[in-house]
């Protein structure tokens, strides 16, 4: 019996029918390695963002609506910041520089990254409430205190691998004013933690939210309400007059005072409000700490009445006023690992009016 092998022609068929399989096969595998690579940078992408958030979201439902935000050595008692205090040494977080920091700032910055991209590089700067860890009697415990907090995106050393941090600092000892006093020496503002808390963030961008003029609706600043500057970036400060003192003229049998008429604008813009804290002092420094009641528009000015009665007899002062915009805006564009996948999450944190 004779045995007939396998033609030339059906080897080939053989083989390249062979070849497509194989072909198709590894293209399926490669193809759904990518899909899964791929998905899981971005689920990666994601829970970096949310993570972000998150702790943003921690400290901004915390954030302390005040006029004299940093610490000071209250050198007269008087309980409040004024002429004859000094800021606390060692505080290094603010967009200012040296200058003492009335309350909450964000400074607008940009750079340049590796590809020749305009990206975000912004600084929120606040007050918050959250546990601190310390001594108390030769024993750890967790105590609520006042911290300074800031963020910021560190892009300078390495412009191929940004990172967004997060640093905070207290106050411990005497004499330090804006915080609870939790342990006995010498009062400074040393104890500053800085934490990377997201990686291969390349935009971080903040915008502050305040009320649209004749309507309930809020926008976004947009840098117009800046009037002062860090190196060369405009600076929102959550604070009036944020450019220099302001002065106003007080009633005192009405209880009443009356803003100078060139404030009356800002004041509306910026949102301030009732319930809002405000410092009356004199150029000598003595000052009274008050809650605004009601802000009316009158005579081409301005009228701030009190909910505590006013103790004050000059009638010719200077005033501060602390608020918070009812909102913050944040942005954050992220890249994987691999730098193959950019994602852009956004998030708007209401901010607790008391």
């Amino acid at each position: 019996m004779r045995h007939r092998g396998f033609t030339l022609v059906e080897l080939l068929v053989s083989v390249a029918l062979m070849v497509i399989l194989i072909g198709s096969v590894t293209f399926v595998f490669v193809q759904a390695q990518n899909i899964y690579s791929q998905t899981g940078s971005n689920i990666q992408v994601d829970l970096n963002a949310r993570t972000v958030m998150d702790i943003m979201a921690r400290d901004l439902s915390n954030v302390v609506k005040s006029h004299e935000m940093e610490f000071y050595e209250d050198t007269d008692s008087s309980g409040h910041f004024d002429n004859a205090d000094t800021r606390l040494a060692g505080q290094s977080m603010g967009p200012l520089g040296d200058t003492y920091h009335h309350a909450l700032m964000v400074r607008w910055g940009k750079y340049t990254d590796p590809d020749g991209r305009e990206r975000r590089a912004d600084t929120v700067y606040f007050k918050t409430v959250q546990p601190v860890a310390t001594m108390v009697d030769g024993k750890e415990e967790q105590l609520e205190a006042e911290v300074l907090v800031r963020y910021e995106l560190d892009h300078a050393a390495n412009p191929d691998f940004p990172v967004l941090r997060r640093r905070s600092q207290w106050a411990e000892g005497p004499g330090a004013s804006g915080k609870l006093t939790i342990t006995d020496g010498e009062a400074d503002a040393d104890s500053e933690v800085s934490e990377s808390i997201c990686e291969w963030v390349v935009d971080f961008a903040v915008e502050v939210m305040v009320p649209e003029p004749g309507s309930a609706s809020y926008r976004p600043t947009n840098m117009d309400l800046s009037s002062i500057s860090a190196g060369g970036n405009p600076v929102f400060h959550s604070y009036h007059p944020s450019s220099g003192p302001a002065g106003g003229t007080l009633v005192p049998e009405k209880g009443e005072f009356k803003v100078e008429q060139g404030d009356t604008e800002a004041l509306v813009l910026k949102g301030v409000a009732s319930g809002d804290p405000c410092y009356l002092y004199t150029s000598g420094g003595k000052g009274q700490a008050l809650t605004i009641k009601s802000i009316q528009t009158r005579g081409g000015g301005t009228v701030l009445t009190f909910i505590e009665p006013l103790t004050l007899t000059d009638t010719n002062l200077v005033y501060r006023v602390g608020f918070l915009p009812p909102s913050l805006r944040v942005s954050l564009s992220l890249k994987d690992e691999q730098q193959t996948q950019e994602r852009t999450i956004r998030r708007e944190f209401r901010l607790p009016s008391r």
